[in-house]
């Protein structure tokens, strides 16, 4: 997934500098699986990140091999065994040496998921929908206060840090989609905060519409019912977690104080 979305953030941005300096720039991704030591490396006074083991030098080299097949994305076999069966898409397959090994290793061009994924399909589009974050917030917010005025009531403060929050706060929900428990925490806290602000059931639901209706007018030509679908549920699972958030604030306020008998 995160090769996938690389390949897709530098289409977006080859269309810009195709326009700008009539150049693109290419990429070559080697993805390879087995066991590394990952850590701080080096004297305490110059320690450096760094992975070590043979599976980082195999992917390297696997990198290096998208040149001569001219791929994008390549995998060796043992990465592709351990996905379950129908999850990638391959192109070219090819039996090539690599450099220090003595058989020849089984490469796959990968070029996308066979089946859409959710969580691709949003990340994917999120460079295109926060190029401008500004101009994104204006317009969700131009778009709520339309449908419901009195929600103006609920923003006191400078509404242009307001829209900076709310995409940024978007943006981490995002990319920490797939970190399944972190999203949940995450949303539960935003929920428990957001009932000091008046939200109730019914402005979820109203959010989510104009969320939705934001996005089809920033992603314009790129938008399909498909990516629709994608944000839609990623948009329940947030707002989910945010009412169990809220459920419980509520429920810690019900709870009456003990009696306290001297």
């Amino acid at each position: 997934r995160a090769a996938l979305g690389m390949k897709a953030a530098l289409e977006v941005l080859n269309m810009d500098i195709q326009k700008e300096f009539g150049i693109q720039i290419e990429v070559g991704i080697g993805v390879h699986f087995g066991p590394v030591i990952v850590g701080k490396v080096g004297h305490p006074s110059h320690q450096q990140f760094g992975i070590i083991g043979d599976a980082a030098n195999v992917a390297s080299r696997v990198q290096s091999a998208n040149k001569a097949l001219q791929t994008t994305i390549l995998a060796t076999d043992n990465f592709i065994c351990q996905l379950p069966r129908g999850t990638a898409k391959t192109g070219k397959a090819e039996k090539v040496h690599l450099k220090g090994k003595g058989a020849a290793t089984q490469l796959y061009e990968v070029t996308g998921f066979k089946k859409e994924d959710d969580l691709f399909l949003v990340q994917k589009t999120t460079s295109a929908l926060f190029s401008d974050e500004g101009a994104f917030a204006n317009e969700f917010y131009s778009r709520l206060f339309a449908v419901a005025p009195e929600a103006q009531d609920m923003f006191k403060g400078n509404m242009e840090r307001q829209g900076y929050l709310m995409g940024h706060m978007l943006k981490g929900a995002i990319y920490a989609l797939s970190r399944p428990r972190n999203v949940a925490l995450g949303f539960r806290e935003l929920g428990r905060r957001h009932t000091n602000y008046g939200v109730s059931e019914e402005h979820y639901l109203l959010v989510r519409k104009v969320l939705v209706d934001t996005l089809k007018a920033r992603l314009k030509d790129s938008y399909s019912d498909r990516i629709r679908l994608a944000w839609e549920r990623m948009f329940d699972l947030a707002f989910k977690y945010m009412k169990e958030g809220a459920a419980g604030k509520k429920q810690a306020r019900a709870v009456p104080k003990p009696t306290v008998v001297v």
